[in-house]
């Protein structure tokens, strides 16, 4: 194209782009203006080089992948911006003649951008380009320039993630573009990983005012696929999406006559308890899903905090877990389903049928920060925490494990996990409710017969669980009825190798292992089974890579500096996820969010790909004499030592007059022979503060769980206290 026909073509697509795209651009300030730069783009995509353009003004020089230049839809764009096509499997020679185009620009104080360079397995190839690069200018010094491109949603620009392209957004989309700190051409690879991370978690936020309630997915899903199976449980309730929706706004219209903005909810995992949920969410209210397995003291705190004036509940199962019946607060919902008449039924019908989805999902209401849910930590480091999530929290959490969890509407979720566990709330009632798969849900998870049949019954696919509840399944299930799982991700607690490898070699389905956590909604990390463009495969004694929009950092321990990669120390985490605060609490919640960053509390090292590591938890660490000493380290070698997979063996810590604290272990009497294992602490390469002394082991009847079966810390300290007197 002559050049007199270029710069015409390019104000005529900047303002197409102004036309169709409602353009956010964030750091425009920070651009590179005059020296060498080298542009790093990221998510990669073709249109991309549109975006840039329109979002800085420097005349830029485009690299794009040779796969991607050579789409007929994008050819004549490219050519128009005299766009470079390079592939990573391009010649020698081939690949130093555009490298060198590159260095030549940069040298000459230009900008190059780098467009969707990727290697055979989809990964970003920036990292070879850079290395050859520096050794053309090896004397030169350039800037780096991070960009991060988010649309609201898939379609014209990004190619993953489902959930985004259900919902139109108007005629002109959302688009933010980012800008980061140009960075020197020495910085490393994984300094340049963790800038982009940390720009597509201010993307997200940044796109936040265009984003939809979860109510609204789930009507588009029900009307997409309203004669499909929605729902189903173990007492043998089905309903398809068409029922569900119906239902949903059916208890809506009397969950609005109730007293109070915060609905409490205590039913076990079913369709009523998912069918409550949805309900209280189409009321405009916000759902407290209560945990009906710790004593009532605690319980009537977490009312208390909460400002809680009605709970929804079942009589059946106030009954079998023997609670009275007489409480003013209870709604019971085989009072409210005798109370609804054929009428009602059809209105019901009608508007979840035909009505605008806007009306149905209440989105005329709704603000991203609208609180959606109050779950209440496990209560592991004391009295349990309300932690309030909005919709925007759950939406974008869904979106950004999408890219590495696969689930289609094919899918049948196993939902074993209780709802007043954010890991059962987000990925058993929401997670397929907004991609249109289905749930059976199961109302016992350590009934291994039920779970069994339900998994058998209803075909399910996808098991979300906890190592605790694996161990359960080993012994007593058959491989037969898990023959249709196809993933299985544990959380709450450490996945031993010994019970991951004892599953798969009975059910043939390996179980990877995520992190997350109830003020994130709850995922961070996930460790996925195949390797896809959104990560690099599944890694062995890690918890998985940290899903794209999420930022984690490691910290020293006094927080005086950030560490590089495979350097242990606190993990803080940006994400926008990260809940509203704690309910009541604005001290603790100033204590845990630090500038946008969430102080977990964990300890862990995050490799140079992005995969985290959980070496434990401050709670879990002891100081003694000065050094921070792990429990989950000398539980390791004690474990190893009894060569099982159960959990019949814990360290907890107290307090010591001359080192500060001590360490104390705790065994399940039946077990466990103590000789043993001070005899593996002995022979262990364990340095001498961190082994426990031979007098501060000692036997009780049974490992304190919590209903989530994580390792109850509180009980354990208390136990330890009463064995030394």
């Amino acid at each position: 194209m002559k050049l007199s026909m270029r710069l015409p073509m390019r104000v005529f697509v900047y303002l197409m782009l102004k036309l169709f795209f409602k353009i956010k651009i964030s750091g425009a300030r920070k651009v590179c203006s005059h020296s060498g730069v080298l542009m790093l783009a990221h998510p990669c995509s073709g249109a991309d080089l549109f975006l840039i353009i329109a979002g800085q003004h420097r005349k830029v020089k485009f690299i794009i992948d040779r796969n991607v230049y050579n789409d007929r839809k994008l050819k004549f764009w490219a050519k128009l911006f005299l766009a470079v096509p390079f592939s990573i499997d391009d010649s020698s020679n081939r690949k130093l003649q555009t490298i060198n185009r590159a260095a030549q620009a940069i040298e000459n104080g230009k900008a190059v951008c780098l467009i969707s360079c990727r290697d055979e397995h989809g990964r970003e190839c920036f990292e070879k380009f850079r290395e050859v690069l520096n050794n053309v200018l090896p004397e030169k010094r350039y800037k780096i320039q991070p960009i991060c491109i988010k649309t609201q949603k898939t379609g014209r620009l990004e190619r993953f993630n489902k959930i985004e392209s259900y919902i139109p957004v108007g005629f002109r989309e959302p688009v933010s573009i980012n800008f980061a700190e140009p960075l020197d051409n020495s910085a490393s690879n994984f300094q340049i990983r963790q800038s982009l991370a940390e720009l597509l978690s201010d993307a997200y936020v940044a796109l936040k005012p265009y984003s939809r309630p979860l109510t609204e997915y789930f009507v588009y899903q029900a009307r997409k696929n309203w004669k499909k199976i929605c729902l189903s449980d173990s007492v043998g309730s089905i309903v398809d999406y068409g029922k569900a929706l119906t239902g949903a706004l059916i208890l809506a219209g009397k969950f609005k006559k109730l007293e109070g903005k915060n609905v409490g909810i205590m039913v076990p995992p079913s369709v009523g308890g998912a069918l409550a949920n949805l309900g209280v969410t189409l009321a405009g209210k916000v759902s407290v899903n209560l945990n009906y397995v710790v004593g009532q003291e605690i319980r009537e705190k977490c009312i208390s905090q909460a400002s809680i004036k009605k709970i929804i509940t079942s009589r059946v199962f106030l009954e079998k877990i023997g609670l009275p019946l007489d409480d003013s607060r209870w709604v019971f919902l085989e009072d409210i389903n005798k109370s609804i008449g054929k009428f009602t039924k059809f209105k019901n019908w009608m508007k979840a049928k035909f009505c605008p989805r806007q009306i149905v999902a209440r989105s005329w209401f709704y603000k991203p920060d609208s609180l959606k849910t109050i779950i209440f930590s496990s209560g592991s480091d004391g009295t349990p925490k309300g932690v309030m999530l909005s919709h925007f929290n759950i939406v974008s959490n869904i979106q950004m494990a999408e890219k590495i969890f696969t689930i289609t509407e094919d899918d049948c979720v196993a939902g074993i996990l209780p709802f007043f566990h954010s890991f059962g709330y987000t990925g058993t009632i929401w997670l397929p409710m907004t991609i249109g798969a289905a749930a059976h849900y199961m109302p016992n998870p350590l009934d291994s017969s039920t779970v069994a049949r339900g998994v058998r019954k209803s075909s399910s696919t996808i098991l979300l669980a906890t190592p605790t509840f694996l161990l359960s399944y080993i012994r007593r299930i058959d491989a037969k009825d898990f023959a249709s799982l196809r993933s299985v991700v544990v959380g709450a607690e450490k996945l031993m190798p010994k019970i991951a490898d004892a599953f798969k070699k009975k059910f043939d389905v390996t179980p990877t292992e995520g992190y997350g956590m109830t003020e994130l909604a709850p995922f961070v990390t996930l460790n996925p089974q195949d390797d896809i463009a959104a990560c690099r495969g599944h890694k062995d004694n890690s918890v998985g890579s940290v899903l794209p929009g999420i930022c984690i950092k490691i910290a020293s321990f006094d927080d005086s500096h950030v560490g590089e990669p495979d350097q242990v120390g606190r993990i803080f985490i940006k994400s926008p996820s990260l809940m509203l605060g704690y309910i009541g609490r604005p001290k603790k919640t100033f204590e845990a969010i630090r500038d946008c960053w969430y102080d977990s509390g964990d300890v862990g090292k995050l490799d140079k790909d992005g995969y985290l590591e959980i070496t434990g938890r401050l709670s879990r660490f002891s100081k003694i004499a000065g050094e921070m000493v792990p429990h989950l380290a000398v539980e390791e070698i004690l474990t190893k030592a009894l060569d099982t997979h159960e959990h019949v063996v814990a360290v907890t810590s107290l307090p010591d007059e001359k080192k500060g604290e001590q360490l104390v272990v705790l065994y399940v009497s039946q077990a466990v022979n103590p000789a043993k294992l001070r005899d593996a602490v002995d022979r262990s390469s364990l340095s001498n503060i961190w082994k426990p002394r031979a007098d501060k082991y000692f036997a009780i009847e049974e490992m304190p769980m919590l209903a989530t079966g994580k390792l109850d810390i509180m009980k354990l300290k208390k136990l330890a206290k009463d064995s030394i007197g």
